[in-house]
């Protein structure tokens, strides 16, 4: 979802429904502008995955914040794309593309009405619900927000006000994005798969196998041996403790193969870029599965270090089988 965080209460818009933040024509949604206007909006948060990179919710979120630019709003409102492959700062680019008037406001120095902050958002999320004016959304029982720290001693305040969960403010979001992705994400998705291989729909109950263990032992194992060399002998460790942490979350917080996996069904693209992203798929098989060399530059541009990590065995043999087909055959 995009929310609105203002003192007074939230504005969401759902990423099933992002008409809410433009109209049938493709036009800012008027209640989206007013919300972005108000002098309390402090701080807008996005959790809609792929959905962001439809032009039309830049569009949406360009317009208002020129609107709020010319109110006279003196106060900037903070942007957190809570997303695994999509940064604040790619948010801020499309922004800006779609703005002459904002991106003329940068080249200027002149202030601008939104700061656009890296985050690493560590939380999974195995169920929403929509009950009477709130959105209740059940996670694993570890949820930390990491942000960048901004350039203004409230923003603290701000943010840690606005979640329940535990927010931590850090010099540089890169590295610890990084490591997500192949301590959460990698795991996560690589055991969905071989779980739904398996015939398992709740992947928490795989978990607790004897197969299940074993398997998920010997995953943390090859993913800590395949991305320890990116990583100083001062992060292995952290990096260890994170791999097990994730792979007890696995076998305690219920969830469904089904769930991880819907993108592999609807949408092989899609899938072929978390894929990319996630497990670190060489560039040739991401572009054999459905991924475009647009996509590829996209991707490049988030993350200029974030490089595919040639992957000479297990994952990527294991990835194959959970389809009961070759890997060139998903799209």
């Amino acid at each position: 979802m995009v929310r609105v965080h203002t003192p007074s209460g939230d504005f969401d818009y759902a990423a099933d429904n992002l008409v809410q933040l433009y109209d049938a024509q493709g036009a800012p949604h008027p209640d989206f502008t007013s919300a972005i206007k108000r002098p309390d909006a402090r701080l807008l948060t996005t959790s809609i995955g792929d959905g962001l990179q439809d032009e039309r919710v830049a569009n949406a979120l360009a317009v208002a914040l020129v609107e709020r630019m010319r109110t006279g709003i003196t106060a900037p409102i903070y942007i957190v794309a809570c997303e695994n492959t999509i940064t604040s700062l790619w948010l801020r680019t499309r922004v800006e593309q779609l703005s002459p008037e904002l991106a003329e406001q940068r080249r200027l120095g002149r202030p601008l009405p939104a700061v656009f902050l890296p985050c690493v958002i560590d939380r999974t999320c195995t169920k929403i619900e929509i009950v009477e004016d709130r959105t209740v959304v059940t996670a694993s029982d570890h949820a930390t927000w990491l942000i960048q720290k901004g350039p203004s001693p409230e923003l603290e305040s701000i943010l840690s006000s606005a979640t329940a969960v535990r927010t931590r403010f850090v010099n540089n979001t890169e590295m610890l994005w990084c490591m997500k992705l192949w301590t959460v994400n990698c795991l996560h998705l690589a055991f969905a798969l071989i779980a739904a291989r398996n015939g398992w729909n709740d992947l928490h109950y795989y978990a607790r196998t004897s197969k299940g263990t074993v398997y998920l032992h010997n995953l943390v194992k090859e993913i800590g041996i395949m991305i320890s060399p990116r990583f100083t002998d001062r992060l292995r460790p952290l990096l260890k403790l994170l791999l097990n942490r994730t792979a007890t979350q696995l076998s305690r917080q219920p969830d469904f193969t089904s769930r991880i996996l819907r993108k592999m069904w609807s949408s092989p693209t899609s899938f072929a870029r978390d894929s990319y992203f996630k497990m670190g798929i060489p560039m040739d098989a991401f572009l054999r599965n459905g991924g475009t060399r647009r996509d590829v530059s996209l991707l490049s541009s988030i993350n200029d270090d974030m490089k595919p990590i040639e992957n000479k065995g297990g994952l990527l043999l294991d990835f194959q089988a959970s389809l009961g087909r070759p890997i060139t055959d998903i799209a």
